[in-house]
């Protein structure tokens, strides 16, 4: 049985954190970003730092998307018309909740879009 030293899991985790935001040369981080879901090649993340209306960013095969967090409507990009039913389907499925959590979680406190649900009025 091997023991995990604290500092290597310190590190592990640090390396996760920096994975996913970009920092200036003097220690601010200027964004951050969740991986809430991948399903199959669809990665599905909400960024910290963003413009309303509340809205989650889908990545499949090179090709982008933007769907809206209250009803899964498409605003931006197209990924075709599988990818587009398993984003629904995972959606409807509980991943609205994922969302709304990892929306309301990640909003920076300079943020022009507050929490979910608080300035949208969703």
């Amino acid at each position: 049985m091997s023991v995990v030293n604290p500092m290597d899991r310190a590190a592990q985790r640090l390396c996760l954190l920096f994975a996913s935001c970009r920092v200036w040369p003097d220690g601010t981080v200027v964004e951050t970003k969740q991986q809430i879901a991948r399903i199959g090649g669809v990665i599905i993340k909400v960024f910290s730092k963003e413009h309303a209306p509340p809205h989650f960013h889908i990545r499949y095969s090179g090709k982008k998307a933007i769907y809206k967090i209250e009803n899964c409507e498409s605003v931006e990009g197209n990924l075709g018309r599988d990818q587009d039913k398993i984003v629904k389907y995972w959606f409807k499925g509980g991943g609205k909740s994922s969302l709304i959590d990892a929306w309301n979680r990640s909003r920076p406190g300079d943020c022009s879009v507050g929490k979910y649900g608080e300035e949208t009025g969703v």
